[in-house]
């Protein structure tokens, strides 16, 4: 007979857990601070452009800028969403991107397989919008 083992969990092991992770955050604010970008763009797509709704180049965007972990060295976090609430004010997709410094932004923005997905943005893209800020 095998029993499986059981966790319980009580107040003091998650205070424990969360003091934890607290810790870890701070440890890399600090090993990063000084250096640490973020990068956010925000598009809106054109509707109709290369025969896809804007739903569908967000889709795109997201495959093809998510592959580039791995594959593009500075990246150092990535995330695409997609937006759900399709307001007048919506923006289609959003990327941010965490990136060790100014130079090391220059790199990825120039990396080519990163040039290949501004390309296909150029064309489909009815407006952009890009925030760069130090963490």
């Amino acid at each position: 007979m095998t029993i499986a083992p059981i966790i319980a969990v009580n107040a003091l092991d998650l205070q424990q857990v969360n003091k934890l992770h607290q810790c870890i955050i701070l440890t890399n604010k600090q090993k990063y601070k000084k250096s640490m970008l973020k990068h956010i763009v925000m598009w809106r797509y054109k509707d109709g452009a290369e025969g896809k709704s804007p739903l569908e180049h967000a889709q795109w965007m997201k495959q093809n800028l998510e592959a580039l972990v791995g594959v593009v060295p500075e990246i150092l976090g990535l995330e695409y969403g997609i937006d759900q609430m399709s307001t007048p004010a919506s923006y289609h997709g959003v990327l941010t991107v965490v990136v060790a410094d100014a130079e090391a932004l220059k790199r990825y923005a120039n990396h080519p397989e990163h040039l290949k997905i501004v390309d296909y943005a150029s064309r489909v893209t009815e407006s952009r919008v890009v925030v760069d800020y130090t963490l």
